[in-house]
């Protein structure tokens, strides 16, 4: 369903054509089925193939909430201001985001680690993954 919102289309992950995807929106999943169980969320993951940033927005209410960590991705079909638009949607809630690079190294090796803080600390068109940290 989000494909139509990014400025590729359905490009932005390789198809040439729609796919059906099942989904279900956890902030709502999590309220109806488990509500007592929100507070133990400690890791949430997100890997959507470039539409990451439209799924963070639908979770606000945990990551306000709870605090977990996050990872997600820095798709490597994302447009510059796309890739603005995913850091300062991550950075608003007051998370600070960090390239672990696509093999993950920066999870063990703190080292490995690259503090994202706006456009000018990514490459764009690679694929990174983020873990991204409440601010202190």
């Amino acid at each position: 369903g989000f494909a139509t919102e990014c400025e590729a289309g359905v490009g932005v992950t390789g198809h040439v054509i729609p796919i059906d995807v099942y989904a279900t929106n956890l902030n709502n999943f999590m309220n109806e089925h488990h509500a007592d169980d929100i507070s133990k969320i400690s890791l949430i993951k997100i890997d959507a193939e470039g539409h990451d940033k439209e799924i963070i927005k639908t979770i606000y209410p945990i990551l306000n909430k709870v605090r977990p960590v996050m990872m997600a991705e820095l798709y490597s079909g994302l447009r510059t201001n796309e890739i603005i638009d995913l850091i300062k949607t991550i950075r608003d809630i007051n998370y600070d985001v960090y390239d672990i690079n696509i093999n993950n190294e920066g999870l063990e090796d703190i080292k490995n680690r690259k503090l994202i803080k706006s456009i000018n600390d990514v490459t764009v068109g690679n694929l990174c993954n983020l873990l991204c940290v409440p601010m202190i």
